[in-house]
């Protein structure tokens, strides 16, 4: 089966969003696992919907940190995360409907837009992020010590 190997060219350079692009690498790699040890459709459809809905707490993350940066291209990157949320929807009631008929499909999909959107375009953000003032490297205090909000 096609899995990704979590490397260095699928990092961003966001110690937080690489986390999270990481995770749905996680996520994606156990759908290739229950496909290919041909795990019952009951199995599959739950790591589909894990996988939407992680997809949509990274994308909140990723959006509403470029609303705060003033992130020029928001309203591009928005409809691209928006389209993939619907074909993840559409492909979870596909899979309701015909689970043997999706998982290649599924997996093709999944696999092209965790390369294209992270290597393509998510990377595209990050210099503004850096010069708007975010920390590429997690702090323990989290996302707020990465603005330097209250700094002189």
């Amino acid at each position: 089966m096609n899995r990704i190997e979590w490397n260095d060219k699928l990092k961003i350079g966001l110690e937080e969003i690489d986390n999270q692009h990481h995770e749905l690498v996680v996520i994606y790699n156990g759908l290739c696992d229950a496909i290919e040890s041909r795990a019952g459709s009951a199995e599959t459809l739950s790591i589909l919907q894990q996988l939407g809905h992680y997809t949509s707490v990274h994308f909140a993350t990723e959006e509403a940190l470029m609303r705060m940066m003033e992130y020029p291209d928001y309203e591009a990157h928005k409809k691209a995360h928006d389209a993939l949320i619907e074909e993840l929807r559409r492909l979870v009631r596909l899979a309701e409907e015909l689970p043997q008929g999706v998982n290649f499909q599924l997996v093709y999909l999944i696999k092209q837009w965790l390369s294209q959107h992270i290597m393509e375009t998510d990377v595209q953000f990050v210099p503004h992020f850096i010069a708007r003032g975010i920390k590429p490297t997690l702090q323990k205090k989290g996302w707020f010590s990465k603005f330097n909000l209250f700094s002189a």
